[in-house]
């Protein structure tokens, strides 16, 4: 009896995570906008409602909708966030002086300010050069996916950092009761015995790192593996696991759902303007109605039925008409196609999903080139109360990611490619302070431009200040290159 509960419990968990990777893998799909997979997923649901004969000849119809909503959600590294490394036990000093009316001011002053200074600018070196490429993923990935993990990394050619944040759907957990992860799993290809790419399972725990092949015999991974250099067993050289954990929404599983419903909208869409195109405008021409041409039948019976295929090039024929009442006679027959209603429906539907998610459909409908102050500032206060949202679960993820960071940094410090890049240690007792940009309303191009030129005649600002505002990424050295 004992036995049958833990079988079936086992078997609740395995079809529960069959449905979470689907979901995932759907999600991403929509998002990453991959044609091949929505189009099968397209004349999946159009089969649903037309045969699938009819659905191959259909041109399919689809808009990347989930990207643009999900990218407009997650605006909080719009602008690169600001790292700092300061002391868990602060050191104040407290100066007394006077002011002009005679009265005494009190003011903290920072004992460590200088040396906290220094760390930062230490661990802002270490940290990869398209930081701020590799914050807005992980966010939009997250804000998609509900929860995703990155993985932190050490790149041997740059001696920085590495992040990678890949579709939640790729990875297994493992989670304690109170939600902690203490094991990572993924699928990774290596040359096997054999000579070929073989497929294996890499395992991550605090205190192990191995792998499985197909048969689930366990090993250690290739030495070619810069992490398994650093030990010579199955140890975990970090003694962390090397994923930092960006959670959205906290839920039972550990992953929650994501955005299925803009998934799910994004594809009655692609439905909606496949049948706009092929059922209310192509056919909406009209269809060929042939009337005692003893033409060969058109259809085939399917379960008992005959199925009846109307289009352009699937003319309707009716044979075995008393002669005397309808003489033989070809002719093309119009339908009353609902073009406006089908697009009312559309632009209701995104409407309708942008709302549920705190924007304005008006801003997905369309790009508004020329938008008036007021609609610009609704826009912003909208993004802001996004923002705010999503400022505590990227607070936590930063600082989870700040401590495999320095775990990784701290684990090739006195290596010999640590040494090669004079890699230093990131100490104990200091924590992450991160400042996250506000949301700005945007300028049209003219009024940048404007702004620019005032700021160039007054000395505010130079074009290079500009290339790094539009490319935030870019050391000053990168943007001069570009502007010569």
């Amino acid at each position: 009896m004992f036995n049958d509960l833990i079988l079936a419990f086992h078997k609740d968990m395995y079809d529960k995570n069959t449905i979470r990777i689907k979901d995932q893998k759907k999600q991403y799909v929509y998002y990453s906008g991959n044609s091949h997979e929505i189009k099968n997923y397209l004349e999946t649901a159009l089969e649903l409602t037309y045969a699938p004969k009819d659905v191959e000849k259909m041109q399919l119809q689809f808009v990347n909708l989930a990207k643009k909503i999900i990218d407009q959600m997650a605006i909080v590294y719009r602008e690169p966030a600001i790292r700092q490394t300061v002391f868990e036990d602060k050191k104040i000093k407290i100066e007394t002086t006077t002011n002009d009316e005679g009265e005494e001011v009190k003011k903290e002053i920072n004992l460590n300010a200088e040396k906290e200074k220094e760390l930062s600018n230490q661990y802002n070196e270490v940290l990869p050069t398209d930081i701020n490429i590799q914050d807005k993923r992980a966010h939009r990935l997250g804000s998609l996916q509900n929860t995703v993990l990155t993985q932190v990394m050490f790149n041997e050619k740059t001696g920085k950092i590495k992040y990678k944040t890949r579709p939640s759907h790729l990875y297994d957990i493992d989670v304690d009761s109170d939600g902690n992860i203490i094991e990572v799993s993924y699928t990774k290809y290596y040359i096997g015995k054999s000579g070929e790419l073989e497929e294996f399972k890499i395992y991550w725990t605090d205190k192990l790192l191995y792998m499985r092949d197909a048969n689930s015999n366990k090993m250690n991974l290739p030495k070619k593996d810069n992490v398994n250099r650093l030990r010579d067993n199955n140890e975990n050289p970090f003694d962390v696991i090397p994923f930092a954990l960006l959670i959205m929404e906290e839920s039972e599983d550990g992953w929650g759902e994501g955005k299925n419903d803009v998934v799910n909208v994004n594809e009655q869409v692609n439905f909606l303007l496949t049948k706009l195109i092929n059922r209310d405008i192509i056919l909406g021409e009209g269809v060929m109605v042939g009337t005692n041409l003893e033409l060969s039948k058109k259809g085939r019976a399917i379960e008992g039925e005959t199925e009846v295929r109307a289009s352009v090039s699937n003319p309707l024929t009716i044979d075995g008409v008393k002669t005397d009442d309808v003489t033989p006679n070809l002719q093309f027959v119009g339908t009353n196609p609902q073009i406006e209603a089908v697009r009312d429906t559309i632009d209701w539907y995104i409407m309708y999903i942008a709302g549920l998610n705190g924007l304005r459909g008006s801003e997905i409908i369309s790009e508004i080139k020329d938008t008036s102050d007021y609609q610009k500032v609704m826009d912003a206060v909208d993004q802001m109360e996004l923002r705010q949202d999503d400022i505590e679960p990227l607070r936590n993820y930063e600082k989870h990611r700040y401590n495999i960071t320095k775990a990784v940094n701290n684990s090739f410090v006195g290596t010999g490619v640590g040494n090669q890049f004079k890699l230093k240690k990131i100490p104990d007792g200091l924590t992450l302070k991160v400042d996250f940009a506000d949301v700005i309303i945007h300028k049209t191009p003219e009024e940048l431009r404007l702004q620019r030129d005032w700021e160039e005649l007054n000395g505010l600002s130079t074009p290079v200040d500009w290339v790094r505002q539009d490319n935030p990424d870019l050391t000053e050295i990168e943007a001069k290159e570009k502007i010569k």
